[in-house]
């Protein structure tokens, strides 16, 4: 870019292509391959030793975790040198009640 007071100066400008001829996308049919391999790894892991399965239990098997805990609060809103308590990675039981039957009507 050039900066001239001069107003008799002209510019030009040249409009250039975004997408050159020698970048060419993939064909349809790849690209669908490609993201079903990719979806397919995901769930079913690098090796497919992952598989996905069911399975039916009682209420009173189930556990329920909370990994985390409290919020964190920012190293900001903290005494100059001190380090925030709450761990990230406690775990914690948590209580959990079967739902009410329906109601019968």
């Amino acid at each position: 870019m050039y900066t001239h007071t001069d107003l008799t100066v002209h510019c030009g400008c040249v409009w250039v292509c975004s997408a050159s001829p020698s970048l060419s996308h993939p064909p349809q049919q790849q690209q669908q391959s490609t993201r079903d391999a990719n979806v397919q790894e995901y769930f079913y892991g690098v090796k497919d030793d992952l598989r996905v399965t069911t399975r039916t239990a009682a209420f009173h098997e189930l556990a329920v975790f909370r990994v985390g805990g409290a919020l964190r609060a920012p190293a900001s809103a903290l005494p100059l040198g001190a380090d925030p308590v709450a761990n990230p990675l406690r775990v914690q039981s948590v209580s959990v009640r079967p739902p009410p039957p329906p109601p019968l009507w």
